[in-house]
């Protein structure tokens, strides 16, 4: 049981998932759901996620279906139980930087977006970028950031072999695995005949993209403010879709090819 996935968050106070009443439930889909009788474990987790929700991530799921001997509708009344009336999280993207991009396969860029914190609540520490499609294994570190302040959040990437246009789905999660804010997309089209991408190429493009930022920083304001305060970007490596080296890489240049180590699954 992965006993990391209950928290506290370093204001003593848990976190919770986005709003949504235990009695909206569907008494009868989760009287049939219970009623299937089955042992499977990845059943039984991604049934858990259908009536939770989005929110809820793979290894939040696994961790109440545990605690509860995999019993669905009792993992589901103790979900509840736990998260009801908590202190909930936000966040916006502000700009997807690095948009639909053509690029060769296998090669290195850098996929960039800008983040603002538009609740009341502080992202308390430990929060994670979180890899959700195609798969859930790869975390980013995020950190702390207050109500008004935006991020820029880097993650080194690497094309897929398959030529056409590949996507993968991010989300922001609490150090307790509960999903939050808006979804975060990376896309990009891979083309045996894209241009060649050189690290003078790839220096350039880190500077168009501090410069887009920047200027979007100048012109972005609130009501009762001079403009949003910058948290310090953070900076990951990861190979497509879903490996993050576990050090961050220093911009510019960009990493190297991934070496083995770094592709091991």
């Amino acid at each position: 049981m992965d006993v990391d996935e209950i928290c506290n968050d370093s204001s003593g106070q848990r976190s919770s998932p986005e709003p949504r009443a235990q009695d909206d439930i569907d008494q009868t889909l989760l009287q049939s759901f219970s009623c299937l009788g089955t042992t499977d474990h990845e059943e039984l987790i991604s049934q858990l996620q259908q009536i939770i929700g989005q929110q809820i991530s793979y290894t939040t799921a696994k961790f109440f279906l545990d605690m509860n001997n995999w019993n669905l509708h009792a993992a589901v009344g103790c979900y509840f139980d736990y998260y009801t009336g908590l202190k909930t999280f936000s966040m916006k993207v502000l700009v997807n930087v690095t948009e639909l991009i053509k690029i060769r396969p296998n090669t290195n860029y850098l996929q960039t977006w800008l983040v603002l914190n538009d609740g009341d609540e502080t992202w308390p520490d430990g929060c994670y970028l979180h890899l959700v499609s195609p798969t859930e294994k790869s975390r980013v570190p995020v950190k702390r950031v207050k109500p008004g302040e935006s991020m820029r959040i880097d993650v080194w990437l690497m094309s897929p072999l398959e030529v056409g246009v590949h996507q993968n789905k991010w989300r922001l999660s609490t150090p307790c695995g509960m999903f939050y804010g808006d979804t975060l997309w990376a896309m990009v089209e891979v083309d045996e005949n894209a241009p060649e991408i050189r690290p003078a190429d790839t220096t350039a493009q880190t500077k168009e993209i501090e410069e887009r930022l920047q200027n979007l920083w100048a012109n972005e304001t609130r009501p009762g403010e001079t403009r949003m305060d910058l948290v310090p970007h953070q900076s990951n490596f990861g190979q497509w879709p879903n490996i993050p080296a576990p050090q961050g890489i220093s911009l510019p240049p960009p990493p190297p090819g991934p070496s083995s180590e770094d592709t091991e699954m």
